[in-house]
This record gives C-alpha cells, sequence and structure tokens, in this order.
C-alpha cells in the first residue's frame, strides 16, 4: 500500500512491533473489541479515504472476543465511516464464513460480512483459503506446528481438502481493491486453482521451511479433538495453541472456495511455494 503512494493510519492492539518494521506507517494503539460505537471510531477516521480491515481473532480467549471484533466493531466501523464519508471499505474475511455456522468463527465473520455489504459504502469482501505467511496464526501456526514435527509429520484428517493462498496475494487483492482494480460491491474468494489433501499441504509446508523430508502419518481424528480439548482448556489461562478446536474445526470441513474469480485469477492462481 505505502508502495502504492498511499499515506497509511496502521490500528491495532499491539504497535510496539509495527512501528519498528514499517516505520513510514503512523500507527494508533486501539482494541477493536472496545470500538464499539460509531463515535469510538469517528476520531481514527479523520483525514482517511478508505479502510481496509483485517482484523480477525480464531477463538474466544482471555484477550480475544470474537463477536465484538468480528460483528459488533465492524457494525460500529461501517456506521461511523458512512457519517464520516469515508466511502471505501475493504473487508478481508475467511473462506467458510457462514451466518448458520456452528463454529463461532465463520458465523462472526459472515455476519460482519453482512454489515459491510448492506453498507452504502463501496464495499469489496475478500476470502482467502488457508494463508500461508512467514509469521505464524490462526490455520497457519496449526500447518507450521504439524509440518515442523521430528522424525514425522502427524496429519489429523490429513485427506481433508485444502486451498492456500499466500500472504502477498492477499496483499495485492487489497491493492486492486483500493486502487479500483477490482469491481466494487463483490465477495472474491482468494484461493489456488486447485484442492489439495492436507497431507500434500503439509508436506510442501514442510520442505518451504527447510526441514528433512519426512513421511506423513495419519493421526485418528480423536486425537485431534483430544489435543484440542486440551489446548482450549490452556487457552483459559491465555496460551493461544496452533491446536485449538476451532483451527481442528475448520480443517475438519476441509478449506475450499471459487477458484474462478475472474478478474484476479491472476493473483489468486499463481504457484505457491
Amino acid at each position: 500500500m505505502v508502495e502504492d503512494g498511499h499515506d497509511l493510519v496502521g490500528v491495532g492492539r499491539d504497535v510496539h512491533d509495527a512501528r519498528r518494521r514499517k516505520p513510514d506507517v503512523r500507527w494508533i494503539a486501539a482494541d477493536m473489541s472496545r470500538l464499539l460505537a460509531a463515535a469510538d471510531w469517528m476520531p481514527l477516521l479523520v483525514g482517511v479515504g478508505a479502510v481496509v480491515n483485517a482484523a480477525g481473532a480464531l477463538q474466544d480467549g482471555p484477550r480475544d472476543h470474537l463477536d465484538a471484533i468480528h460483528r459488533l466493531s465492524i457494525a460500529a466501523l461501517v456506521t461511523a465511516c458512512e457519517q464520516a464519508g469515508v466511502r471505501q471499505l475493504v473487508q478481508v474475511s475467511a473462506i467458510g464464513a457462514d451466518p448458520a455456522s456452528d463454529n463461532a468463527f465463520f458465523r462472526t465473520k459472515a455476519e460482519g460480512d453482512r454489515a459491510v455489504a448492506s453498507s452504502s459504502l463501496e464495499w469489496t469482501i475478500l476470502r482467502p483459503g488457508l494463508v500461508i505467511a512467514p509469521g505464524a496464526y490462526g490455520g497457519t501456526a496449526l500447518l507450521r506446528a504439524l509440518a515442523a514435527f521430528p522424525w514425522f509429520v502427524p496429519a489429523i484428517l490429513a485427506d481433508r481438502p485444502i486451498q492456500t493462498v499466500p500472504i502477498a496475494e492477499v496483499a495485492e487483492a487489497v491493492s486492486r481493491a483500493v486502487g479500483g482494480r477490482l469491481a466494487r460491491g463483490q465477495i472474491i474468494d482468494l484461493v489456488e486453482e486447485r484442492a489439495r489433501p492436507l497431507g500434500a499441504v503439509l508436506l510442501e509446508f514442510r520442505a518451504w521451511l527447510g526441514l528433512p523430508k519426512a513421511r506423513v502419518v495419519t493421526v485418528p481424528a480423536i486425537v485431534g479433538r483430544l489435543a484440542g480439548m486440551v489446548a482450549d482448556g490452556l487457552g483459559l489461562l491465555g496460551w493461544r495453541s496452533p491446536l485449538r478446536s476451532a483451527a481442528l474445526a475448520a480443517l475438519e470441513k476441509g478449506v475450499t472456495g471459487n477458484s474462478n474469480p475472474g478478474p484476479i485469477s491472476l493473483i489468486a492462481h499463481r504457484k505457491l511455494w
């Protein structure tokens, strides 16, 4: 975005590292789970022409409140944008977002998307598949943990179909949306062309990490569920384990989307590794 000539304002709960890595951006420390009214957002929108929301949390915990982050805060942001005259909003959501889902992550993501799509703004909603990034978070953290296991790769749900997308391609899609190079008023999936079994994705992830070759060992689903229950318990103490049940539930149904997004097909279909 800086390379596109934009002056950026970044908002995050902890911006210390962000300031160090991106000193050209003006950083503001704020907790979205507390910005629940349009008035809370108004001071942050002064002089802003477009908003990109890439905030998200995988599972409820001591620091994470999904309904507040994904739904209530987004609804307040939309209202604030309308009142402040900020016309453009790009929402980075997730594949699988569904208001009828029994998974709180996907349900609240969809509710936030609905607030954006029902607004008077010029909006674009991007729904990435499993995002591959140098930093470990969400589903990426789970893959990294499994792929980096010593001696063998334990694959829970090894046959589940997965479509990935590199973080650079997500950033490129955001750049195109803000720059008007994507038609507005669209919900667009960002995924690679074909789904692959999770086991195959783990092996490629292991090679990407520079680790020696190892064989995939299928682990019974019950083992994953038990590990998820233990991780959820530890999560109540503040440890955000990659094995939490929300990540496993997302993998259990597969991570797939529409791989023919028209104007951004050249973004989403490049080789990932």
